[in-house]
């Protein structure tokens, strides 16, 4: 009720104070041109016959005066309907306010003199507020009130209690919370689930609850408060329980009175889930259906509800189990010059994976993507050679940890036979490869031949006189030198040695001419 007090106090805002406020019935003041009367009914649906009859509170005020409106519906239904009548000074804000009562839910319609009623709306737990002019109401403020014709009252609110789910959805709660809302590993994952009511079933009678929680296993519990299963209550209650939980069997729980009844346990998935890299949400809902006979006493609602609660738990990711990407980087050094290296190929192996082949882009880079964390292992990556280049490194051997990328880098120099200066010389150019040389057959074995028989004797000339032959003239820088005559060749017997026939004679005019070069420059020189 301090709610409502504090509701009401800004109602001040909004019209002149009300002048009157009266109920239908002897001693009614009379109602003035520039006040209006709102009419206040209730009524119940839902159920055949009442019994007992149903009492309910109402609050009707402007902020400044009000009433208390305490109806007593005994029949159901348009025809069992009491109502009240209220005078305010307009326009006005008044706010009509029930007090919730389990098992009922609170609808109101409200009707303009000579107008329609308008759809049934969910009474709100505040209560409603409404604007009030002669022959008119509304729920916002009107600019220009039309008020109907007749002499109905200017404003009729009907308030209609209802049963049934809706009426139930409050006094019965589920909640389900993960024990630990971020874990690192799988086997913490576990919710919990609470069942409670605050309902009152006002005569003996047996509430059935079926529990669905698929894909989980009860780790704890269940615990239950003021229930009982069968005989003997809570000791076969809480087994029951636990078997129903798992089973989505049937359990009753006898009481006068189900308020304050509460159902705790402890679940986690049957089946745990891997960890992975990435981080997962692991969701899990719990569903529950309660259902209360009332039978034979069909003058109370039947409990029918169903519930459902959701949680979730986040499983960290492990980075040690995130791929990793090795990246080859191929540089080449030409006179000092470095550029990428492309078409150069690369092999990759180890920790179970490859061998795996690329080859360099035209940025000299080659990646190999989504491999296992080297945990205990490293990875192998070689060049395949190409002619005419010396390389840095020929293998390399790298152990990245999960989520990594690394990059391995080679170069290679190019070789300079013969050298070269600009590198856009045709020189610089690698050579291609050698061509595969023909293999040479082995020379045939001769044939055996007999002894070759000595040579013939040389034949030795007759000397006989000759003129002696005119000497020849060598220029020596300017001067003319007379030579001798050489001398002719000796003459012998037998073979000559192989290869130095005439070889004296030569060697000996060689050193003649060197001899008179050397004194002709003497004398010139004198």
């Amino acid at each position: 009720m301090a709610l409502v007090a504090m509701v009401l106090l800004p109602l001040a805002a909004f019209g002149a104070k009300a002048r009157a406020v009266v109920l239908d019935g002897p001693g009614v003041a009379p109602v003035q041109a520039e006040q209006a009367t709102l009419l206040v009914c209730k009524q119940v649906e839902g159920v055949d016959r009442l019994e007992p009859e149903a009492k309910f509170a109402i609050k009707v005020s402007d902020g400044y005066v009000g009433d208390n409106f305490s109806p007593v519906i005994t029949t159901p239904g348009p025809n069992g309907a009491v109502c009240a009548k209220f005078t305010f000074a307009t326009p006005t804000k008044v706010l009509i306010y029930e007090e919730p009562q389990a098992p009922w839910t609170a609808f109101f319609t409200h009707q303009p003199r000579g107008g329609s009623v308008s759809t049934p709306a969910p009474l709100p737990a505040e209560g409603a507020f409404l604007y009030l002019y002669p022959g008119a109401c509304a729920l916002q403020e009107l600019k220009e009130p039309n008020p109907g014709p007749g002499n109905d009252p200017d404003c009729t609110v009907t308030i209609i209690n209802r049963t049934g789910s809706a009426a139930q959805l409050d006094a019965f709660s589920l909640t389900k919370t993960p024990v630990i809302p971020v874990v690192d590993d799988p086997a913490d994952i576990a919710f919990d689930i609470v069942l409670s009511s605050t309902y009152s079933l006002r005569t003996p009678d047996s509430l059935h609850i079926n529990f669905y929680d698929p894909g989980v296993s009860v780790i704890d519990g269940p615990h239950a408060v003021k229930a009982s299963c069968g005989t003997p209550p809570m000791p076969w209650f809480e087994y029951g329980l636990a078997s129903f939980a798992l089973r989505n069997d049937e359990c009753k729980a006898f009481t006068d009175d189900v308020n304050g009844l509460e159902i705790r346990f402890r679940v986690r998935p049957a089946q745990l889930p891997q960890r992975t890299c990435e981080d997962q949400v692991i969701s899990n809902t719990a569903m529950v259906h309660l259902l209360a006979e009332t039978m034979p006493y069909s003058t109370y609602p039947k409990v029918d509800v169903r519930l459902e609660a959701s949680a979730s738990v986040i499983l960290k990711g492990d980075p040690a189990r995130c791929p990793v990407t090795i990246r080859v980087l191929k540089t080449l050094n030409v006179v000092g010059f470095e550029a990428p290296g492309a078409g150069w190929q690369f092999t990759l192996e180890g920790c179970g994976v490859g061998p795996l082949a690329g080859t360099t882009g035209d940025d000299g880079v080659v990646e190999f993507p989504d491999l296992p964390p080297a945990i205990g292992c490293s990875y192998t990556i070689t060049e395949t050679l190409q002619p005419g280049w010396t390389p840095q490194f020929v293998t390399q051997t790298v152990q990245p940890r999960g989520g990594e990328t690394v990059t391995v880098e080679f170069l290679n120099i190019r070789d300079f036979n013969p050298p070269c200066v600009d590198p856009a010389d045709p020189r610089c150019v690698p050579p291609p490869p050698p061509a595969t040389p023909t293999p040479t057959p082995p020379p045939a074995t001769p044939n055996p031949s007999p002894t070759p028989a000595p040579p013939a004797p040389i034949e030795q000339p007759t000397a006989s006189p000759t003129a002696s032959p005119t000497p020849s003239v060598t220029s020596i820088a300017g001067d003319v030198t007379a030579q001798p005559t050489p001398r002719p060749p000796a003459t012998g017997t037998g073979a000559p040695a192989a290869g130095l026939a005439g070889w004296p004679l030569v060697a000996g005019l060689v050193l003649l001419a060197s001899g008179l070069g050397l004194l002709a420059l003497a004398r010139r020189r004198a």
